[in-house]
């Protein structure tokens, strides 16, 4: 399994982290593409040149950029790995995931994506794990020391590996989706189109989504995560498509995608704009019903 190459997207990344993830990447492969979303970084003090786009084109159009560059560097590329640009790996990280891939792949032959486990950088223990099976989509907390694969899951992109054959063979990622749901929606077209996506144990990723802040809602703790406003009307949208486009394959979309929504209204509470905040979700949550989400 020598034939594997590794996308990271940038846009204003922390470059002494960034650094240090590609210390550990680039000894075992030198088939990087840094995809950069954000401001040039051609002056920045980066050990490997990023490929710029001039604009922030979305994560999605930009992960699709650099499988693209790593297969035109190498027509016979079969496994890239997707990593955040903040993701923080050990250095068995590749190697863990690839002798996991070989296993499952061995009682899955229609493996196409596989995802370790997603560490919390700055409170204790694992994320949930998101399934979508018989019982439709609904999330789970794991003890990955008791249970090592699951089978029909949706995980985020961070860490995540997946055959370039079955990444071509469903269109890559929704580029008109931009970003938030875009690994979600990627999941599904695997997994409604007869591939198995998988979570192993066997492997781990630090990673925190967004920049959350536990703050008390109605004797509970959410997690307000400080989204940048642009963000707020892609949650809503996308969280809209998600429904539409895959609501009636499995029960438990509808619910859990809304619920997402209606964690956005409740953080509006405990952020800044909220005005705009507002008003950008019900911008979102219209062009949602009435767009096109292809």
């Amino acid at each position: 399994m020598n034939n594997w190459g590794v996308v990271i997207v940038l846009y204003n990344p922390n470059l002494n982290q960034l650094n240090l993830t590609l210390a550990q990447i680039l000894p075992q492969t030198r088939q990087v593409a840094l995809v950069n979303n954000g401001p040039s970084l051609q002056k920045e003090g980066i050990v490997l040149r990023p490929y710029e786009l001039g604009d922030n084109k979305g994560i999605a159009y930009a992960q699709n950029y650099g499988v693209a560059l790593l297969k035109k560097r190498n027509p016979n590329l079969e496994y890239v790995f997707f990593l955040d640009q903040d993701s923080e790996i050990s250095s068995s990280f590749f190697s863990s995931m690839l002798e996991a891939w070989q296993t499952t792949k061995t009682r899955y032959s229609n493996l196409a994506a596989l995802s370790p486990k997603i560490s919390r950088r700055t409170e204790k223990g694992n994320y949930s794990t998101l399934l979508f099976d018989q019982q439709g989509l609904h999330k789970r907390n794991v003890d990955f020391s008791q249970e090592l694969l699951l089978i029909n899951t949706l995980p985020i992109s961070s860490g995540l590996l997946v055959s370039v054959d079955a990444f071509e063979k469903v269109g890559g990622l929704s580029e008109k989706w931009f970003i938030d749901w875009v690994d979600f929606d990627f999941d599904l077209k695997l997994l409604t189109q007869g591939y198995t996506v998988a979570t192993t144990g066997a492997a781990s990723i630090i990673h925190e989504i967004g920049t959350p802040n536990r703050r008390n809602f109605l004797g509970k703790k959410i997690a307000v995560t400080n989204y940048v406003l642009f963000r707020e009307y892609y949650t809503a949208r996308n969280g809209v498509y998600l429904i539409r486009k895959y609501g009636r394959k499995g029960k438990g979309i509808a619910k859990y995608s809304l619920g997402q929504i209606a964690r956005r209204f409740i953080m509006l509470l405990y952020e800044p704009k909220k005005v705009r905040r507002f008003g950008t979700l019900m911008r979102g949550m219209l062009a949602g019903l009435v767009t096109s989400y292809d």
